[in-house]
């Protein structure tokens, strides 16, 4: 598979090694024409051979791929996406893919015959323990769901390129979600100070939304059902319980304790970033024949991740053309 890769950031470093242990050929690396860095990362990855110094719209008119890969800033996604879904291949894009849904949307409007070539880069959902957990949910019914998102960075902005990965699991283990609350606070900068919301999926889980940017705290999803705790904290370490364990008092701690009885811990493989290696294979089986696994994230799941981030803050001040200029 001779594979058009576009892009030169900091995650290109985890795509480009875990695509090659795929089995993909990577026949050009191109950004914007002439770019240093864009060279400067073919040479730290042993790719000269491959660099388009002419830039990524030379490899569009000039060469012939079988698949390609747009790993840029989320600002200039969308008009990539646009100039190569006319070459009817398979296409990987980073997430989220746009600032705004309704970018998406437009796309699928546009070229609806080549849209479904295009795979959406959610690592996270190729996880094992992100698969366990989705049997919990899948296997049960009128639980809770909570999902925590105390990111590092309180803008609007961060939320949507890091609190994506969140919100597109939340969909991913439980799908059809209708908020039916929610308000966030935002400062005079439209920075989020606190956010919560509460709604309910499909397949009639409640489920629970907070974010406190900020805070001295790790990202968390759990469910809750039928005596049983699912924990994904982070998301790269499962653990569940199953009823309580109680700890009588000590001469250290002299109260009564009620402490989640453990039956299993799981940690993700970490020989690569997690879930990219899975995802790259993934991406292979789809450019093949078009197959790919129940959790391969599609442009209609991006916008349904995009619309679930909007429905969150769309209280703030910011227009269409805010959001797509980010």
């Amino acid at each position: 598979m001779n594979l058009l890769y576009i892009g030169s950031g900091p995650i290109s470093n985890f795509h480009i090694p875990t695509l090659l242990a795929a089995g993909f050929s990577i026949k050009r690396v191109a950004t914007t024409t002439n770019s240093d860095r864009c060279l400067r990362f073919c040479e730290k990855h042993h790719l000269v051979d491959a660099y388009e110094k002419a830039g990524y719209k030379h490899c569009i008119t000039n060469e012939n791929f079988d698949c390609a890969v747009i790993a840029i800033d989320t600002k200039a996604t969308p008009q990539v996406l646009q100039e190569l879904l006319p070459l009817n291949i398979p296409i990987m894009i980073e997430k989220p893919g746009a600032w705004h849904p309704q970018q998406l949307i437009n796309l699928t409007e546009l070229y609806p015959n080549y849209i479904d070539n295009v795979f959406v880069a959610y690592n996270r959902r190729y996880y094992e323990v992100v698969r366990r957990f989705k049997d919990f949910i899948s296997n049960n019914k009128q639980g809770i769901l909570k999902l925590s998102i105390p990111d590092s960075i309180n803008s609007l902005r961060q939320l949507l390129v890091n609190g994506c990965h969140m919100l597109d699991l939340i969909n991913h283990l439980s799908p059809g979600i209708k908020i039916h609350y929610k308000k966030c606070i935002y400062d005079s900068s439209n920075n989020i100070i606190s956010l919560v919301a509460a709604g309910e999926s499909s397949n009639e889980w409640q489920v629970l939304i907070d974010s406190n940017p900020m805070s001295p705290d790790n990202f968390e999803i759990s469910a809750s059902c039928n005596e049983t705790l699912y924990k994904l904290r982070p998301i790269e370490i499962l653990e569940v319980f199953n009823q309580m364990d109680i700890i009588p008092p000590t001469k250290e701690i002299p109260i009564r304790r009620y402490v989640p009885k453990s039956k299993g811990k799981f940690i993700e493989n970490p020989d690569f970033k997690p879930g990219f290696l899975e995802q790259s294979k993934a991406f292979m089986s789809f450019c093949k024949d078009r197959d790919s696994p129940e959790c391969h994230s599609r442009i209609q799941d991006a916008i349904e991740t995009l619309k679930l981030s909007h429905s969150l803050i769309n209280d703030s001040n910011m227009t269409y053309n805010d959001y797509i200029n980010l």
